[in-house]
């Protein structure tokens, strides 16, 4: 509802600045984002890179983190519940499925000595992409990931653009 007064308000304004000759004298002036265009964009930015720094955090504790075993505070939802079922199976079974034999964030076993950081951040919508050099070891490998914003807030859509199709199957 304030979206919808702010653009009446800010019509009715332009409305009486055209009347009376004010308003800008620069062509293209309607393409400058609005503040809450920008003051959203930044906020997002900003959850998603908390978002980031939440899931690598998990890798600084002394234990193993929970993001396969419990994948709805990490994955968006489908993604959580397809990585739930393969987990079920796989305890089922003893069988670990291809996309799950390591770590799928970090992609490693152990990481002792990981460290991240985040070298492009870019939202577009409902889905950010975080390209990142993350370091296990001493060896830094380039990783890419596609986050979608749920209503939980930002989750991992894909990573390298292939994880997610090994898990869903072909998707």
């Amino acid at each position: 509802m304030r979206v919808i007064v702010r653009a009446m308000i800010a019509g009715t304004a332009m409305l009486s600045l055209a009347a009376c000759g004010g308003g800008s004298d620069r062509a293209g002036d309607d393409t400058l984002p609005d503040k809450e265009t920008a003051d959203t964009s930044a906020a997002d930015e900003a959850d998603a890179r908390s978002f980031v720094d939440e899931v690598f955090g998990a890798y600084s504790s002394d234990g193993v983190p929970g993001h396969l075993s419990d994948p709805a505070p990490v994955f968006a939802p489908d993604l959580a519940g397809r990585i739930a079922t393969l987990n079920a199976e796989a305890t089922a079974t003893g069988s670990v499925p291809d996309g799950l034999g390591a770590d799928p964030i970090c992609d490693c076993q152990d990481w002792e000595e990981l460290s991240y950081d985040i070298t492009a951040l870019t939202i577009d919508g409902d889905r950010a992409e975080v390209e990142l050099d993350l370091t296990n070891f001493g060896e830094t490998a380039q990783r890419s990931f596609t986050l979608a914003k749920t209503r939980s807030g930002w989750r991992i859509y894909d990573i390298d653009d292939g994880f997610r199709a090994s898990i869903m199957g072909g998707e």
